[in-house]
């Protein structure tokens, strides 16, 4: 009888499941997509993960030694493992691919602490949400802090949400991480090493608890256009503008780069300022902090 390979498949799409299989990857997603009337016939997502990969959640030595050829000695086609709550056990892994290329690859938890992340936020992740965690962002954001001392006032911008926002998967079930290139989105962060800027949102929540350790004031956060409404953009902007006058082309153009700092429409909508602070220093900043003359 002829011999296989045994390979681990995770799929992605249409369901959420680990596989175990003697196809190579290109056989397995023909048989998804064209060969399989028994489970699906269409478009599958799938990933290959380390044939070495275990984790006490999955059974799979178990099913692996029920992953033998049929009878007439055909390979096995799909053994189903686990079909529940897969992607909270496995990790992304970046991996080259020949070429300069990179790929991503599926493995193992690389450390109990992500675990523990989801627990200590209160989060279940849905089958098939994709979530990027930092299990040392709240230590890291504690070290800053800490070099700033008892007395101090700390301003951190960037796109982020607080937990129960950022890991909704009714609004990014696929997750926050894209890059940029030219000022234009790169769905596929790995399509050109060295030459895409990327980026993930921040979990605001390990900030605050950051702050709250050190006996800062948590903060408040406001979205980036109330922020540089509060502290003054709109004085900047052209002084014809408020009075309906006729603009220059030059006037146009700083009104149109202002209103993707400004409008919610524009970088203000992801784009978040973290105020904390502690001692003299932040209660004078607070008292500075008065509303805007109009909504950013």
């Amino acid at each position: 009888m002829a011999e296989y390979e045994k390979h681990l498949y995770m799929t992605v799409f249409p369901i959420n499941a680990l596989v175990a299989s003697q196809l190579d990857p290109y056989n397995f997603a023909e048989h998804y997509t064209i060969g399989s009337t028994k489970h699906f016939q269409g478009k599958v997502i799938f990933a290959e993960v380390d044939i070495n990969y275990r984790h006490p959640y999955f059974d799979i030595d178990h099913y692996l030694e029920q992953t033998v050829p049929h009878p007439d000695g055909g390979p096995k086609k799909t053994k189903f493992i686990c079909s529940y709550g897969v992607l909270e056990h496995v990790e992304y892994f970046v991996e080259p691919s020949g070429g300069g290329r990179l790929r991503w690859a599926l493995a193992g938890l690389s450390r109990p602490e992500l675990e523990s992340y989801l627990v200590t936020h209160n989060l279940v992740l849905e089958e098939g949400q994709v979530a990027e965690l930092r299990p040392d962002a709240e230590a890291v954001h504690s070290g800053h802090l800490a070099w700033c001392g008892k007395n101090a006032v700390a301003l951190v911008l960037d796109y982020g949400y607080p937990a129960r926002q950022l890991y909704n998967p009714r609004g990014r079930k696929a997750g926050s991480l894209v890059g940029y290139r030219g000022h234009s989105l790169v769905a596929n962060v790995l399509s050109n090493p060295g030459g895409v800027d990327i980026t993930a949102h921040v979990n605001f929540d390990d900030l605050s608890n950051a702050a709250a350790g050190l006996g800062w004031d948590r903060g408040q956060i406001r979205p980036l256009g109330a922020f540089l409404a509060l502290h003054g953009a709109l004085d900047l902007l052209p002084a014809g503008a408020a009075r309906g006058e006729p603009l220059s082309p030059a006037d146009w153009a700083e009104l149109a780069t202002a209103k993707k700092l400004l409008a919610p429409s524009g970088m203000a909508v992801d784009q978040k300022v973290l105020e904390q602070g502690k001692g003299p220093a932040w209660q004078a900043y607070c008292k500075l902090a008065t509303p805007p003359p109009v909504d950013a």
